[in-house]
C-alpha cells in the first residue's frame, strides 16, 4: 500500500531519528523525505502534493516555533511537532499558535 501524491518531510538534526522515522513511514507505504535543519527544508523544492511536515522543537539554526510562524503564511500543510526537550513555556507558545494537542 502506498500513498501516492502524500509525502511526509521530516526535520530533524538527529540522523537517527530520521532514520527510524523514515523506516516507520515507508513501513506504512508513505513517502518520507529527510532534512538535518530548517534552512535545508525551506531551501529545498517541494513537490506539490499533499505534505505533512514533523519538526524537531530543537533545530540547529532556527527554533520550530520561529519556523512555523514562516511557513504558515496562507494556505500550508497541517504540521507535527516532536522532541525530546519538551517544557511547558514552549508548549503554551505553540498552543497559542495554533497547534492542537
Amino acid at each position: 500500500m502506498t500513498t501516492d501524491g502524500h509525502i511526509i518531510f521530516i526535520v530533524n538534526d538527529d540522523e537517527r531519528i530520521q532514520e527510524a522515522l523514515s523506516e516507520l513511514l515507508e513501513s506504512h507505504g508513505m513517502r518520507a523525505i529527510a532534512f538535518g535543519s530548517a534552512g535545508e527544508y525551506v531551501g529545498a523544492d517541494k513537490p506539490d502534493t499533499s505534505a505533512c511536515p514533523i519538526l524537531d522543537v530543537q533545530l540547529p539554526d532556527i527554533n520550530c516555533l520561529d519556523l512555523q510562524r514562516q511557513i504558515t503564511v496562507g494556505h500550508h500543510p497541517p504540521i507535527v511537532f516532536i522532541t525530546g526537550h519538551g517544557d511547558i513555556s514552549s508548549s503554551v507558545r505553540s498552543i497559542k499558535r495554533g497547534v492542537v494537542n
